[in-house]
């Protein structure tokens, strides 16, 4: 099941490109209200009805509230996330830390999200403490 999911979210990822380049004013609205939160807002969110949510790092983002499923998803930061099997993100972890990068839209088509989870928390993405090569010295 974790393979599953893990094939799936890279296959979405690789979507990224055509995404990114998206002009749809649903989209650019999404990403303005992530890049507007702050800078530890990292997501903004679409949920039946109409309603809009940002989620900053550390925070629990349910993928559902009050009964409106997440609907779309932009990403305005590099994350990485993992899903819990609860809405209130308690009971530990269901897939392992999955990288999203910024500028991703997921779709919640046929309610995919529900293999995941029922909520996630995520968490800058880390990078590598040490950017340049080794050097050849001896």
């Amino acid at each position: 099941m974790v393979n599953f999911v893990l094939r799936v979210l890279c296959f979405l990822s690789a979507l990224n490109f055509i995404f990114a380049l998206n002009t749809d004013p649903e989209y650019r609205g999404l990403l303005n209200r992530c890049l507007a939160g702050g800078s530890f807002v990292y997501v903004a969110v679409r949920y039946s009805g109409n309603i809009y949510v940002t989620y900053k790092f550390d925070e629990c983002y349910p993928y559902e509230v009050n009964g409106k499923k997440a609907e779309v998803a932009v990403f305005c930061r590099d994350v990485q996330c993992v899903s819990h099997p609860k809405a209130d993100c308690s009971g530990g972890d269901v897939t392992p830390a999955v990288p999203l990068l910024a500028g991703l839209t997921l779709i919640n088509a046929a309610d995919w999200v529900r293999l995941l989870g029922k909520g996630a928390t995520c968490q800058p993405l880390a990078l590598p403490l040490e950017l340049d090569p080794p050097s050849d010295e001896t």
